[in-house]
């Protein structure tokens, strides 16, 4: 068990650096570096349990900069999105839709790139794409532990400040996890042994937070959207080909 935690350690921190930047992609990261030596079905549980342990601290720290409205907007389709996640996992093969994520990934990375405004228009459609984005977040979070991109996509497409889109990303994250853990101990995937690897990988999440955080506050925020769009493209390119 040593070896193990040993090498997800390595991924949790790269994963939490991220996280303590942008607020987001620890998902991302953990899932698809883990996913080259384990089965993504015990990996899910250790990432939950973990994750969920990480995202309180987090919201905690981040709570002033919540943006409320958007939260409570999406916070039952995220609830529902992850209920019917956790039922998929047990049934579906992953493959193709794994894929299809890749390719929403890269696209909506490349489109990031270019700056767009906030028209009239995209402000009537904040509720809609709100309820599905929190919908597709929470689904494919229980069902590859990487739904975040869908959440960061609209939280992007409506301009949040730096602060506000980290503070409420990691609130959303919240939910879908807390749903994921007591999901997967219904389905039979949570086990003694993925709780505890879970729990002894908390101390380099921490780490990865703090790390991250530090270099938060040096980042300019038209630098920091553009790295995170890079970063999606590059990670959606990675689960594509994997």
């Amino acid at each position: 068990m040593i070896e193990i935690v040993i090498l997800l350690s390595v991924f949790i921190i790269l994963a939490y650096t991220l996280k303590g930047v942008s607020g987001f992609g620890e998902g991302l990261v953990f899932t698809s570096l883990s996913l080259f030596f384990f089965d993504i079905k015990y990996i899910l549980p250790v990432a939950a349990t973990v994750m969920v342990v990480a995202d309180f601290y987090l919201t905690f720290r981040l709570r002033k900069s919540i943006d409320r409205k958007t939260l409570s907007l999406m916070f039952f389709p995220i609830l529902i999105g992850a209920l019917l996640g956790v039922y998929a996992i047990s049934v579906i093969e992953s493959g193709m839709v794994k894929s299809i994520l890749a390719v929403l990934i890269m696209i909506f990375s490349i489109k990031h790139l270019i700056p767009v405004n906030v028209s009239e228009a995209k402000v009537k459609m904040r509720k809609s794409l709100g309820i599905s984005s929190g919908f597709s977040g929470g689904f494919l979070s229980a069902l590859f532990g990487t739904g975040g991109p869908f959440i960061v996509m609209y939280l992007g497409h409506i301009g949040l400040r730096k602060a506000a889109f980290r503070a409420t990303c990691v609130t959303t994250f919240v939910v879908h996890r807390l749903v994921r853990v007591a999901g997967y101990s219904q389905i039979g995937l949570t086990t003694p042994e993925t709780v505890q690897i879970g729990l002894l990988l908390v101390p380099a999440m921490a780490m990865g937070c703090l790390l991250g955080m530090k270099i938060h506050s040096r980042v300019d925020e038209n630098l920091f959207r553009k790295v995170v769009a890079l970063l999606l493209f590059i990670i959606g390119f990675a689960l594509l080909v994997k």
